[in-house]
């Protein structure tokens, strides 16, 4: 009897710049970082947009600008639906961004993650394909054949090599999409045949799982 192997990978990343601005309660300089969500108000026909962000120290809120009284034409809707929805990736993008007169500060290393994995039960019987989620809810800026690498505890060399023979594959994606930023989702399809079976799967159910 064979069965499905459903694995979930959450990317967490362990990157988020700060900045260092006067915090009016504590009454000195303290870092502050963005919560990833932002406050947006329209006024008739114009739009104001801004990213919050909260003391570490404290947590008094402050609002970074993105726009103000922008025109509502103006706006794309895609633009404009990522800012209704608190994108990651767009929250990101502004986050890099430096301000006059505020430093901004990195607390760690832009690739820097960590993952957690999730398993589904299976039947028993042999494995004979696993299909692989990948999800980056906070948009981390990391290539997936690193992901893939650390994940499996294997070189990223070796990765390349299990989508060369087909046991691996991104659905109608090409190969290119291994050495590419990964996006907020990604299924991965491991195929697995014969005699690789058993190495492969013990490979991809390496690591702890809730």
């Amino acid at each position: 009897m064979s069965s499905e192997l459903i694995i979930e990978w959450t990317i967490r990343s362990a990157y988020s710049p700060l900045l260092i601005r006067y915090c009016a309660r504590c009454d000195r300089q303290q870092s502050f970082a963005s919560t990833g969500k932002f406050r947006l108000n329209s006024n008739g026909a114009r739009m104001d947009a801004w990213l919050i962000y909260r003391c570490s120290e404290c947590d008094k809120r402050w609002n970074r600008p993105v726009f103000q009284r922008q025109p509502l034409s103006s706006l794309r809707a895609r633009y404009l639906a990522q800012l209704q929805e608190n994108d990651p990736h767009l929250a990101r993008q502004i986050e890099r961004r430096s301000l006059s007169g505020i430093l901004l500060q990195d607390r760690g290393e832009a690739a820097a993650f960590t993952i957690d994995k999730r398993m589904d039960d299976i039947s028993s019987g042999t494995v004979d394909t696993v299909r692989l989620r990948v999800m980056n809810p906070s948009a981390s800026d990391v290539r997936l054949d690193r992901v893939l690498a650390t994940g499996l505890g294997v070189s990223r060399k070796e990765v390349t090599a299990l989508f060369d023979c087909g046991q691996m594959s991104l659905n109608d994606r090409s190969g290119k999409w291994l050495k590419r930023a990964l996006p907020v989702s990604l299924e991965v399809l491991a195929n697995i045949r014969g005699d690789d079976a058993e190495s492969v799967s013990k490979l991809l159910t390496l690591g702890d799982f809730s």
